[in-house]
């Protein structure tokens, strides 16, 4: 090979390395930009997407409010307040009754004090209880008129509030019984008789 063939040889392989070598160069810096764009578009996507989430946060949050306000304000115009009056009670209006029961007279001045406490209380039913059966229904009435004035009678009243002395066998044929009870500021008593009724099992009185 002569001189001039082998000069132009290393010609065209230096034109075509410096090709080659522009070429990758070239291919390089293109890629680089398309990656470049490509990351600078989807930052500009993002920054979209950001901006529209939080517009919506706002209006969404501005709508919550604004709705709040709308059902707090609609709440209170149909919100009416109604005051009633409290009434009392029947049981309230009527005054409070002590309820007795008949005790079983198992002694003569059970059935005096039996008696005595049952008119306190206003309950003739109670009070006749103690009697003997033949006399309930004139003691009942008696006890009745002064019931129906607020009163107590005054036996039951001396039991109540008087003096009460011992109690004394008067006849142990029939085992009759007498308690005299004295009335405040009275020396003269009430002398209450009492028996044992076989048929009721208790002492009961015959008379005041």
């Amino acid at each position: 090979m002569s001189k001039k063939n082998l000069g132009v040889l290393v010609v065209v392989v230096f034109i075509v390395a410096v090709a080659f070598t522009t070429s990758i160069l070239l291919h390089k810096s293109s890629t680089t930009s398309v990656k470049q764009e490509s990351k600078e578009s989807i930052a500009i996507d993002i920054d979209k997407q950001m901006g529209l989430a939080q517009e919506q946060g706002v209006s969404t949050s501005t709508e919550t409010k604004d709705n709040s306000i709308s059902a707090q304000a609609t709440t209170n115009k149909n919100v009416v307040v109604k005051v009633v009056p409290t009434q009392p009670t029947q049981a309230q209006q009527q005054p409070k009754q002590v309820v007795v029961t008949h005790q079983k007279a198992e002694l003569p001045l059970d059935a005096v004090k039996g008696f005595a406490k049952s008119l306190e209380v206003g309950n003739v039913d109670v009070a006749v209880s103690y009697f003997m059966q033949n006399t309930q229904k004139g003691y009942r009435e008696s006890f009745k008129k002064y019931a129906d004035k607020g009163q107590i009678h005054p036996v039951a009243h001396a039991v109540l509030y008087g003096k009460v002395d011992p109690v004394k066998l008067v006849d142990a044929d029939t085992g009759l019984y007498e308690i005299p009870v004295y009335p405040e500021g009275f020396s003269l008593p009430f002398r209450i008789r009492v028996i044992y009724d076989n048929k009721v099992g208790e002492f009961v009185i015959t008379e005041l």
